[in-house]
C-alpha cells in the first residue's frame, strides 16, 4: 500500500481485502483531544488479504481499545476472527491497524475521527458584531468553576477552563504537540499526565517499529497474530484516560419512519417552536438552566449514527447549543428560516438548541424592557412538540433555581419505552386495521396529467382560518351535546370536505385521511412526562353517506379514534405493512415492527392530508405565579409551522385570547394556494355554521349545500427525487480531467457543511455532495453513473460519521465497475476551521494518489 503523501496531516489509511461486514457505532466520548483524518482504499483482491488502516496522528491505548471492543461487542462474529494487530512508526505519529477481511472498516473509522468534546460546559457564540449580530455573555459555571469562552474566526470555539471542576466534570487543559491534539498535560490534581517514550503522539509505548496484539486471552497480550517480524512489549500507559463510549440504542418503527425520506427533504425533519420573553433574560442563568435540563434529559444527549443504517447513540454528556442576536440584526421570521436552513450535524448530541431575539431597547427615563423571542430548534427524531414544552417547563423550573437541581438522570427515558415497545404483540393492532382498510378511501382528486400539469411552484405555503372565541366556545357545546369533541367536529368537516372533492354525487364513499395521536395513551408508567418522538400520523377511513345525518358521521369519526387510541404505539409503516402482508407472519424478534414496514418512501400511497389538534401540556400548579414573581411572563405565540411530508397538513390549536386558530401547510408543488385557502375557508365556514343551523336530522347533503358549485381542489403528483437533487455540484473542476471529489452526506446533513469545506479546498478536482442513503444504495450508484463513465478519477470523502455510508457505497462501485474510489475522513464539521482545513488537505492528497 502506497505510503501517504505528508499533507495528509494525520491521516489514517485502510485497505481492505474482503467486504466489511455491519458497521458499528460511529461517535465516542472521550476525554482524550484526537484528530485524525482517514483514507479507505478497497481495491485488493477478495480472499486471505488482510484490511489494513494506516494512521498518522495521535492514537492514544485507551481510545482504539474502546472502539474495538465496542465492535466487538455490537458485532458477535467478531469475536471468531483473528484479533487485529497495531503497529507504531515509521516515524512518530505513524500506526498500522491489520485487521482480518470482513472487519466493520468504515464503523470503527467513523469512531476513531470522531473528535473529541471539548470540556462539559454550554456551546455558546460570543459577539460577531459585524458578520451575524449575535452575542452571549461569559459563562459562570454553577458547578464551581469559570469556562471562558473565546472565538476567532467563523466562531470556532477556543476553551480554557480556569476553574477546579467544571459541574461535577473532571478539567482538563489541553496542551498541543506535533499535529496540535497530541499530547495532554496536566493542570493541577486530579488531571492526568498521557505521556509516551518514542511516539509523544500515540499514548503507547513501543520499542521499535513493531506490532501490538489487541485481542482477548494470553495470546493477544504474548503475540497473537503480528505481522512483519513478531510482536514486540507493549508498555502500558502510566494510567488511563477514561474513555466513554456512548450508548447504543435501536430506533422505534416511528424514528425509522420519520428518517426514511431525510436524504431526500432533510427539512421536513426540523421543527420549531416559538415564544416570547416577557421581562429580564439572564443570559448566563439561561445557558445554565438549559444545561441542567441538558444533563437530566438522555434524548437531549442523543445523536444519531449511520453504520450505515440509522440507529440513536447516547451520551454521557451534551452541552446546548444558544445564541443571541441583538435587535436589528434580523427579524423574526428571519431567524426561524435561518436557524431551520441550518439543520443538525446528525452525529453531534444536543438536537435541540435555542435562538434568541432581543427586542428593542428600552425608552430612556424607566421605559418598558422589550420582550425577548425565544426559537426553539429541533429534530422531530428525537422530539415532538409536546415533548418541548415538556423541557420548557423543566427548563422554568431551573431557570428559577438559577441553574441548580436535579439530581441525576430521568427514568423512564427513550430506553425503557423501547423496551416496553418491543414487548407489545402487536395482533390486536393488526385486527383493528385489516378489518377496515385504512387505505382504500379517496383523498383529495388527482389533477388530470398532461401538458401544463402542475402548479410551477415550489416550497411550503401557509393558510390561517380562525374561529372566535364565542364561536370556539359554542362549537365545543354543540359537539359535547353529541358525545364528541371539537377534535373530532374538524375530522367529520374534513371527511366532508374529501367527500364533496371526491366528486361520487349521492352515493356513499370512503374517504382517508391521517389524524395526529398523542402516543402517550400507553399503558407505560411515567409515559406523560418522558420527552421523545411519540406524536404519530394514523390513518383513517370513514364512509361519508350524503343521506346520513352529521350526527351520525360525528360519532363514526369519534368512535374510530377511540378505536385507535389504544395503540397509538404503532405507527403509519407498520399498517402499510400489515395492509399489503394480511397474513401474519411467524414473529422473529421484536415483536412491535419491522424493519421492512418502515423503508424509504413508506408514505407513498399513504393518505395527503393530515389533522392535528395540538395537544396541550397542562404546566405544574404555581409556576406561572413564580415568574411573575421574577417579573417575567412567556407568552405561548403559536406553533412554528414548518415544510410537511403530506400535500396538506392542518393544525388547530387554541391561542391565548380562546380562539380557535387552523394553521394550513402545503406542499406548493402538489397545491395550488388558493385551493387550500378555500379548503381551509370551507372548513372554518363549516364549523361556524353546524353549531348554529345542524339539527338531529340535518344530512350530509343538506349541510355541503352551501358550498355547491365552488373549484374543487386537484392533487398533482409529487415529482420522486432524480438524481441531480441527490447529487448536487459544489464547484467545477480546474481543468478537463482532473477527476472529481464526491462528498457523501449522511442523512439530514446540513448543507453548510460541505460548502464549507469546497471553499477550503485547493486541488483542481470537481466537488460535488451526494445525499447518500444506505436503503437507496442502487439510486446512489446511478446518481454517480455519469461521473463513472467518464472513467475519471472519483474520490470519496466526508466529515466523521459518513465512514460506513461511504464505505458501503465504495463496495457497490467496486461491484459495478470493478474497482473502488478512496474513501477520505475527516473530524466532524463543528470541530473547527482547522480541521475542515485538514480533511480538504487530505482529500487533494488522495486525489493526487489514485490513479
Amino acid at each position: 500500500m502506497p505510503a501517504l503523501e505528508g499533507e495528509e496531516a494525520g491521516a489514517f489509511a485502510v485497505a481492505a481485502g474482503g467486504r466489511a461486514g455491519p458497521a458499528e457505532p460511529m461517535t465516542v466520548e472521550r476525554t482524550v483531544a484526537v484528530s485524525l483524518t482517514a483514507v479507505v482504499a478497497l481495491d485488493e483482491e477478495a480472499g486471505e488479504a488482510p484490511c489494513t488502516l494506516e494512521l498518522r496522528g495521535p492514537l492514544p491505548a485507551p481510545l482504539l481499545d474502546a472502539a474495538l471492543a465496542r465492535l466487538a461487542a455490537d458485532t458477535p462474529r467478531l469475536r471468531e476472527l483473528p484479533p487485529p494487530a497495531v503497529r507504531h512508526g515509521p516515524g512518530p505519529g505513524r500506526h498500522v491497524l491489520r485487521c482480518p477481511a470482513g472487519y466493520p472498516l468504515g464503523a470503527l473509522a467513523d469512531l476513531l475521527t470522531a473528535a473529541a468534546p471539548a470540556p462539559p460546559g454550554p456551546r455558546t457564540h460570543p459577539a460577531h458584531t459585524e458578520n451575524t449580530g449575535y452575542e452571549t455573555a461569559g459563562y459562570a459555571d454553577f458547578g464551581g468553576g469559570d469556562a471562558a469562552y473565546e472565538t476567532t474566526g467563523h466562531g470556532d470555539a477556543g476553551e480554557e477552563n480556569t476553574g477546579g471542576r467544571d459541574a461535577g466534570y473532571e478539567d482538563a487543559a489541553y496542551e498541543t504537540a506535533g499535529y496540535g491534539d497530541a499530547g495532554e498535560e496536566t493542570a493541577g490534581g486530579g488531571d492526568i499526565a498521557y505521556r509516551d517514550a518514542g511516539d509523544e503522539n500515540s499514548g503507547y509505548e513501543t520499542a521499535g517499529g513493531g506490532d501490538t496484539a489487541y485481542g482477548d486471552g494470553d495470546d493477544a497480550r504474548n503475540g497473537g497474530a503480528g505481522v512483519g517480524g513478531g510482536v514486540p512489549h507493549r508498555a502500558l500507559p502510566r494510567r488511563r484516560l477514561p474513555v466513554r463510549l456512548p450508548e447504543p440504542l435501536a430506533l422505534t418503527g416511528l424514528q425509522r419512519e420519520l428518517l426514511a425520506d431525510t436524504a431526500d427533504f432533510p427539512h421536513q425533519q426540523i421543527a420549531q417552536l416559538l415564544r416570547r420573553w416577557h421581562g429580564p433574560l439572564d443570559t448566563g442563568r439561561f445557558i445554565a438552566a438549559w444545561q441542567r435540563v441538558f444533563d437530566h434529559e438522555s434524548v437531549l444527549r442523543a445523536a444519531l449514527v449511520f453504520d450505515p443504517r440509522p440507529r440513536l447513540a447516547l451520551h454521557a454528556h451534551a452541552r446546548p447549543d444558544i445564541r443571541r442576536h441583538r435587535h436589528g440584526t434580523l427579524s423574526r421570521q428571519a431567524l426561524m428560516e435561518q436557524e431551520r436552513r441550518r439543520g443538525f450535524e446528525p452525529g453531534l448530541p444536543g438536537l435541540l438548541r435555542a435562538a434568541l431575539l432581543d427586542g428593542p431597547p428600552p425608552e430612556p427615563y424607566g421605559g418598558c424592557v422589550a420582550p425577548t423571542d425565544v426559537v426553539l430548534t429541533y429534530h422531530r427524531a428525537l422530539l415532538d412538540g409536546a415533548s418541548v414544552r415538556l423541557l420548557l417547563q423543566e427548563f422554568y423550573r431551573a431557570y428559577l433555581a438559577a441553574g441548580f437541581g436535579h439530581g441525576g438522570e430521568r427514568r423512564p427515558d427513550l430506553r425503557d419505552y423501547r423496551r416496553w415497545l418491543a414487548a407489545q404483540d402487536p395482533a390486536p393492532a393488526r385486527d383493528l386495521w385489516t378489518r377496515t382498510p385504512a387505505l382504500a378511501g379517496a383523498g383529495l382528486p388527482a389533477a388530470r396529467p398532461g401538458p401544463g400539469a402542475g402548479t410551477g411552484r415550489r416550497g411550503t405555503g401557509r393558510t390561517l382560518a380562525r374561529l372566535t372565541r364565542a364561536e370556539t366556545v359554542r362549537l365545543a357545546d354543540w359537539a359535547a351535546r353529541r358525545g364528541a369533541t371539537p377534535s373530532s367536529a374538524l375530522q367529520a368537516v374534513w371527511a366532508m370536505l374529501l367527500f364533496a372533492a371526491a366528486g361520487t354525487g349521492q352515493r356513499p364513499a370512503p374517504v382517508t385521511f391521517a389524524v395526529t395521536v398523542p402516543g402517550r395513551g400507553i399503558a407505560m408508567e411515567g409515559i406523560e412526562r418522558v420527552p421523545g418522538p411519540f406524536e404519530s400520523p394514523l390513518p383513517v377511513t370513514l364512509t361519508v353517506d350524503p343521506a346520513a345525518t352529521v350526527g351520525a358521521l360525528l360519532r363514526a369519526v369519534r368512535d374510530r379514534v377511540l378505536d385507535m387510541s389504544a395503540y397509538e404505539w404503532v405507527c403509519a409503516g407498520q399498517i402499510r405493512h400489515w395492509l399489503q402482508h394480511p397474513h401474519p407472519s411467524p414473529p422473529t424478534g421484536t415483536r412491535a415492527c419491522t424493519r421492512a414496514c418502515c423503508a424509504p418512501g413508506a408514505q407513498a400511497g399513504g393518505p395527503a392530508t393530515l389533522l392535528s389538534f395540538e395537544h396541550q401540556v397542562r404546566p405544574p400548579g404555581g409556576l406561572a405565579g413564580e415568574l411573575a414573581a421574577q417579573g417575567i411572563h412567556v407568552e405561548d405565540t403559536g406553533p412554528a409551522t414548518g415544510p410537511t411530508a403530506f400535500a396538506a397538513a392542518v393544525l388547530a390549536h387554541h391561542d391565548s385570547t380562546g380562539d380557535l386558530v387552523l394553521s394550513a401547510v402545503h406542499d406548493r408543488a402538489r397545491l395550488h394556494d388558493d385551493q387550500v385557502a378555500q379548503l381551509l375557508a370551507h372548513s372554518a365556514r363549516l364549523l361556524r355554521e353546524l353549531p348554529a343551523g345542524a339539527g338531529e336530522s340535518t344530512t350530509i347533503a343538506q349541510a355541503l349545500a352551501p358550498l355547491a358549485g365552488t373549484e374543487t381542489p386537484r392533487l398533482h403528483p409529487s415529482a420522486p427525487p432524480g438524481p441531480e437533487r441527490r447529487l448536487a455540484p459544489l464547484r467545477g473542476p480546474a481543468r478537463p480531467g482532473a477527476g472529481t471529489v464526491c462528498l457523501i452526506a449522511p442523512p439530514g446533513a446540513p448543507e453548510h457543511c460541505h460548502r464549507d469545506l469546497a471553499r477550503r479546498y485547493q486541488g483542481p478536482q470537481a466537488l460535488m455532495v451526494l445525499r447518500a442513503d444506505a436503503a437507496r444504495m442502487p439510486q446512489c450508484l446511478r446518481a454517480l453513473t455519469p461521473l463513472l463513465a467518464a472513467e475519471e478519477r472519483l474520490v470519496l470523502g466526508g466529515f466523521s460519521g459518513a465512514g460506513a455510508l461511504a464505505c458501503e457505497l465504495a463496495r457497490h462501485i467496486k461491484a459495478a465497475r470493478g474497482r473502488a474510489p478512496l474513501v477520505v475522513l475527516g473530524a466532524p464539521h463543528a470541530a473547527g476551521e482547522r480541521r475542515v482545513r485538514e480533511l480538504a488537505r487530505a482529500l487533494a492528497a488522495a486525489a493526487r494518489r489514485r490513479h
